[in-house]
């Protein structure tokens, strides 16, 4: 079962002709191989570093986050929740600006895990409440990009048919993330 593709050249569109390549199945297989190697690893590792910063905070409470910043007393809660308003409404202009035409996908992601790595290690480094507070809603305004950006390219390199484990090898990533989290 042959699969068709119909490519243009420049000479075949003012000529109105349309030139068909074929693919055997084969080298429809080695592609997607190719692919997959190439963007779900990438992909699945900046998700699984997202999460260990999620869940790390966990671990700094009980290394006792609260009292070497003197917290209040629903300082943690605070902490915690202030990442997650920039988090959800950031989310459609981050992704607005990753599909517009002049912004490169992988550019704009780079720049906002390297801008998320820069702030996570702010965060270590802080030593008042009023910081952990400021650098935690800087890190949700930066990383509400990836998982939808992620989606996003994930979506456009494969097939419907083949989403489907591809979203779930990107969201395992994210899982492994969690379960790593102790260890760092």
């Amino acid at each position: 079962m042959d699969e068709k593709h119909v490519a243009q050249d420049s000479d075949d569109v003012s000529s109105g002709e349309a030139r068909v390549i074929s693919i055997t199945p084969h080298e429809d297989r080695v592609l997607t191989t190719k692919i997959d190697f190439k963007v779900i690893p990438i992909l699945g590792l900046l998700y699984l570093i997202c999460f260990l910063d999620r869940t790390n905070i966990a671990n700094a409470k009980l290394a006792g986050l609260e009292k070497g910043l003197s917290m209040p007393s629903n300082g943690y809660n605070t902490a915690l929740w202030i990442f997650y308003i920039p988090f959800v409404l950031a989310e459609v202009p981050s992704n607005t600006i990753m599909s517009l035409p002049y912004v490169k996908p992988n550019l704009w992601l780079g720049g906002q895990c390297f801008i998320l790595g820069v702030l996570a290690m702010c965060q270590g480094l802080t030593h008042s409440y009023g910081g952990l507070l400021g650098i935690r809603f800087l890190m949700g305004v930066v990383e509400t990009g990836l998982p939808a950006g992620a989606g996003l390219l994930i979506a456009s390199y494969y097939r419907k048919k083949e989403l489907s484990l591809r979203f779930a090898l990107f969201f395992a990533f994210g899982e492994l993330g969690s379960c790593f989290s102790g260890v760092c």
